[in-house]
Parts: C-alpha cells; structure tokens; sequence
C-alpha cells in the first residue's frame, strides 16, 4: 500500500514524458499483480464510480434515443410522416413511455389512438 502511495505521490509530482509514463503504470501494475495485490486510492474510487454512474446514465439515454427512433420509424411506416408536434414529442417521452406507444401501435388505426388511450 505505502509503494502505491509513493508512486501516486511520485506521479503527482512528476511530470513523465508520454514513453516513460506509460512504462511507470506497467512497473506498477506488474508489481501488484507480483503481490497479487491494487491498492485504489479513496480518489481513484471516487473517479471510478462517477465513471460508472455516468456511462450507466449515458447508456440509458442512448437506449431511450434508440427505442424513440425506431418507434418513429414504425409509425412513419404505418402512418406517414410525423408533424413536428409527434416528433417533439416522441423526443421527449421517457423509456415506459415510448414502450407503452409501442404495444399500442401493433392495434392501432390512428396516430392519435396512440397518443391518446
């Protein structure tokens, strides 16, 4: 833990040349794996899980931009083009939203029996 430490404060401090930083994480990565030991620092933590909640936060909303541009694609199919108010609004719906739109558009005759149940 104290060498993790050293070489955090090390790494710091120093400015390395991109060749030579490189090599510093493999020295260390090597002498951890050696001692079957990673030492992660309360700040590496702290980065690691507000990476995570971000992409977790990102990959949700490409999924929502995902579902929301197929369903338009399924109601352009069946209905026609969409008028900017469907658009907008299709952009703006969450994900149980657009899911709900979506099992109603297999029984649907109108576009507004999908809007409007």
């Amino acid at each position: 833990r104290r060498i993790r430490q050293l070489f955090l404060f090390i790494d710091g401090i120093l400015a390395l040349p991109a060749s030579l930083d490189e090599a510093f994480w493999q020295s260390l990565a090597s002498f951890e794996k050696e001692r079957n030991m990673a030492y992660i620092s309360s700040v590496e933590r702290i980065g690691i899980r507000k990476g995570l909640e971000q992409g977790l936060r990102q990959g949700l909303e490409q999924g929502r931009e995902d579902m929301a541009g197929m369903l338009r694609e399924q109601l352009e199919t069946r209905f026609g083009r969409l008028d900017a108010a469907d658009l907008d609004r299709l952009q703006a719906a969450d994900s149980t939203t657009l899911r709900s739109w979506a099992r109603r558009l297999i029984e649907a005759r109108t576009l507004d029996s999908i809007w409007h149940q």
